[in-house]
């Protein structure tokens, strides 16, 4: 491995300043794959704790451009689901591209924010598109946070239903 790569790796690890934090989106236990470090051998880790409290068990920091490439190969499932989502915060802070023509799981808090705050024809708009179950939830829980009126949040509580009837009933 390059000394120079190790060396930013460390001292990035030394002022907690993460390439790349993600969070679980879920209340349920979620298994991910990770590039060790120090090591750099591929590793498992089981995110736990309650993701609406921000618990340090939910997060997983990644160091390098090559950790996060691996990450996200390994993990594809996780992060198509909006079982993983990528979080920016003032302790977690990072330069972020736009979001345009990523998933929309892959959404932030202040993106969620976004939406929420556009008008309501194009809020249902986005609804339609959505296909994930955890990320739907995600959306409905900032609009309470928010105190959003209860037109927004029985549209997002019918697309919810939707979301779950459809995947239930292709289990069938």
């Amino acid at each position: 491995m390059n000394s120079k790569i190790t060396t930013d790796v460390y001292a990035a690890m030394q002022e907690e300043r993460p390439f790349k934090v993600y969070k679980k989106t879920v209340l349920a236990q979620v298994f991910v794959q990770v590039l060790n470090p120090y090591n750099g051998e591929p590793e498992g880790i089981i995110l736990k704790g309650n993701h609406r409290a921000d618990d340090e068990g939910c997060f997983v920091k990644l160091w390098s451009v090559k950790e996060h490439e691996f990450f996200k190969r390994m993990n594809q499932l996780h992060l198509r689901k909006g079982f993983l989502v990528p979080v920016e915060t003032a302790k977690y802070a990072e330069i972020t591209s736009t979001f345009e023509g990523i998933d929309y799981s892959q959404y932030t808090d202040e993106d969620i924010d976004n939406v929420l705050n556009s008008p309501f024809l194009s809020l249902r708009a986005h609804l339609n598109k959505i296909d994930s179950e955890p990320y739907a939830l995600r959306i409905l829980d900032r609009a309470d946070a928010l105190g959003k009126s209860d037109k927004i949040t029985a549209t997002i509580k019918s697309r919810v239903q939707e979301i779950q009837e459809a995947e239930y009933s292709e289990k069938e």
